[in-house]
């Protein structure tokens, strides 16, 4: 029995240790500039005659002096030595902020630059402090697919290297999204640590994908409120029974999100890609336009979104 204590208690150490240095390599990332992209050599510091040694991929570090065709660099852990430049087993350090977002495959432009079946993609939030190479999120030797789509809804730190887009070869008869005219770019981030942010109250919404046919538009005025629903276009008008209820539901390419007031509909705008396109209409007697000065109101926030409302 006393066995068996002493091994859990070691393992909660173990595990209290693993987190803490986890926690405190988040924390000190603002020394560091570049991370490696696969094993490389490098020559120990101060140790000309000594053999290569490897750094492993996924090593963070930062270049202290670059000289004679060499790379003086430190890792996180410490390590100094040098690294040769044309050596490009590395690449420079992304550190992101967001949410991120497990999705299906669907037939949307967005699943086919994701180029494979079910994707991550993060929800950038106002504290990323760069541009990156695109929002998909890829797995690393050190962090699988399976644990990034554990922190599907969560916001997220992370830290990785820009993902170089590798296109698969398309057949001439295969059916392309609409705004698609080559293969899909594949790039992202490489993810090679991902930890969960304590703010999960500022929740992110998802982004919308952009649609073949563009989304159609409902509006209907109930208790002197106004009720507004997007939903993927097809070729029908929808019924008051698909629309109404308030919510909103995104699987496979298919959306359809219907809120309450002006101010929570332009929200709904602001999720929507640049250059997408609105037809709203009625054709039903349980749905109206509002007034003309509010579709007016409406159409000029979304023409700031590079959005287009035709009624």
């Amino acid at each position: 029995m006393k066995n068996k204590i002493l091994y859990l208690l070691t393992c909660l150490w173990i595990s209290v240790v693993y987190s803490q240095e986890q926690k405190a390599l988040a924390n000190r990332l603002t020394d560091f500039t570049h991370i490696t992209t696969k094993e490389v050599s490098y020559l120990p510091f101060m140790k000309p005659k000594a053999p290569l040694l490897s750094i492993p991929e996924g090593t963070i570090f930062k270049i202290i002096n670059s000289k004679d065709n060499t790379l003086l660099i430190e890792c996180s852990n410490g390590v100094k030595g040098h690294l040769s430049p044309d050596d490009r087993g590395w690449e420079k350090l992304i550190v992101a902020y967001g949410t991120v977002i497990h999705k299906p495959w669907s037939k949307s432009l967005e699943s086919w630059q994701a180029g494979g079946s079910d994707y991550c993609v993060l929800d950038i939030s106002n504290e990323t402090p760069q541009d990156l190479p695109g929002r998909f999120l890829r797995s690393s030797a050190k962090v699988s697919f399976e644990k990034i789509k554990k922190f599907h809804r969560k916001k997220v730190k992370i830290i990785g290297a820009p993902h170089r887009p590798k296109p698969a070869k398309v057949h001439p008869m295969s059916q392309r999204p609409i705004g698609m005219k080559g293969p899909g770019a594949g790039k992202g981030i490489r993810v090679y640590g991902i930890w969960a942010m304590k703010e999960t109250t500022n929740y992110m919404p998802e982004k919308l994908a952009k649609s073949f046919k563009g989304y159609e538009l409902y509006s209907w005025q109930q208790q002197n409120k106004w009720y507004f629903c997007l939903i993927t276009g097809t070729n029908r008008i929808k019924t008051f029974d698909e629309i109404s209820p308030v919510g909103e539901k995104i699987e496979n390419g298919w959306v359809k999100i219907t809120v309450v007031g002006v101010k929570a509909f332009k929200d709904v705008l602001q999720r929507l890609p640049e250059g997408e396109n609105l037809y709203w209409g009625t054709g039903k007697k349980d749905q109206e336009l509002p007034e003309k000065s509010l579709r007016d109101d409406i159409k000029k926030f979304a023409a700031n979104l590079k959005i287009q409302i035709f009624d």
